[in-house]
């Protein structure tokens, strides 16, 4: 099974993938692609002014995990997934910060591969305050214009997204409940 994690910056993603994993610790935990490669050198958030090489090894790392974690006998769970990847290069497209190419790319890829993924779930920015954690932008108004990304574009549009919202503990029953008892 292929599960992810998919929301806004200070959404409680890696809050409840790290809850989920003290809770499941069999399953095969993957930690989200940005921070890798703003490790690496690349421009992550929205500080610069061209985001190009930043999505396509966005994107490269998103089609990877995909590739390596379906169709196999290991439950993997992700922090993150090609609908992050998506929405963030939509807004930077819009923003003029990657070209039409990328933004094309990324979507022909998005839509392609979405299905791949188990189970999408989306985590609640509403009942998670933006905190900074050194690495994160910590802009409201950029938080604010993904949150309407994901809300115009993923939201009740594919059947294997679910929204999570509540305290941790809610998230990761609501999970259980989606995944085992449908």
């Amino acid at each position: 099974m292929l599960i992810s994690f998919t929301g806004a910056q200070s959404s409680g993603k890696t809050t409840s993938l790290n809850h989920w994993n003290d809770c499941r610790n069999h399953w095969n935990v993957v930690p989200e692609v940005t921070r890798k490669l703003k490790r690496q050198g690349f421009e992550i958030n929205d500080d610069s002014g061209n985001y190009i090489d930043t999505q396509i090894a966005i994107l490269t790392d998103h089609l990877n995990n995909i590739f390596s974690y379906t169709n196999t006998d290991i439950d993997t769970i992700l922090d993150r997934c090609i609908v992050d990847g998506f929405i963030y290069t939509r807004y930077f497209r819009m923003e003029g910060k990657v070209d039409e190419f990328t933004d094309r790319m990324f979507t022909k890829m998005f839509k392609r591969y979405i299905s791949k993924y188990d189970y999408i779930f989306y985590t609640s920015p509403y009942d998670v305050a933006l905190i900074n954690d050194g690495e994160r932008s910590m802009s409201e108004s950029f938080r604010n214009r993904i949150i309407k990304l994901y809300e115009d574009l993923i939201l009740n549009k594919y059947p294997n997204v679910f929204v999570l919202e509540g305290s941790v503990e809610t998230r990761y029953n609501k999970m259980v409940e989606i995944m085992y008892h449908e």
